[in-house]
């Protein structure tokens, strides 16, 4: 509770702004160009790496965020479990979806058989068909910054300027407009009451 409610306190006056939102529409190497050829280096290798492991856990084996590399890469082992865990990801939506989907043609195929057998199927109605599922291919990467790629300082708005300084510029714009020919405080060229410019 404590920390909810830490998360919750505004920010005061002064003290800079926590932006958690994803900003999409800064590109990266308006933000940080450094980095962008070494991503575009990075970028094939990886989205290979990350394709050989979709493939294994669709296909032969459940999918393991935590399981051993077993291709050779040039990537770094970090950069390897990073692939690991985002294939394990993609794979196992991949196998959730198609099996609702083989339930639901399970489904169909049995209520038309039943149908069938019991001499009310319709005479248009076709047999469901299971048409195998494709295994994803990854076409185009996505990279998505954090603190250590991209980091975003929100402008802290201007304080707004004090009685004392305001009733100063106005004074000064009553001077400059010829009411005394000099911007020196007088009390003949001032109508300003009480007047911070007016001599003690």
């Amino acid at each position: 509770m404590k920390q909810q409610k830490r998360r919750k306190k505004r920010a005061r006056p002064g003290e800079p702004q926590r932006i958690t939102k994803a900003v999409t529409q800064i590109r990266l190497i308006e933000v940080n160009p450094g980095k962008l050829a070494a991503l575009d280096e990075l970028a094939p290798v990886y989205l290979a790496l990350c394709q050989q492991y979709v493939t294994l856990f669709c296909l032969e084996e459940a999918p393991d965020k935590l399981r051993a590399p077993c291709y050779p890469t040039p990537l770094s082992e970090r950069w390897q479990r990073v692939a690991i865990m985002q294939a394990a990801g993609i794979a196992q939506s991949w196998r959730t979806n198609r099996a609702q989907a083989y339930q639901q043609y399970q489904q169909d195929l049995a209520r038309y058989q039943q149908r069938a057998a019991d001499g009310t199927l319709d005479a248009k109605a076709k047999e469901p068909q299971w048409r195998e599922w494709n295994v994803p291919t990854l076409r185009q990467p996505c990279i998505q910054a954090n603190v250590n790629v991209v980091k975003l300082e929100k402008l802290l708005p201007t304080p707004r300027p004090t009685r004392r300084e305001r009733s100063t510029a106005a004074c000064n714009s009553i001077n400059a407009m010829g009411y005394g020919g000099s911007p020196s405080p007088t009390t003949r060229t001032c109508p300003c009451r009480p007047c911070p410019m007016r001599p003690s």
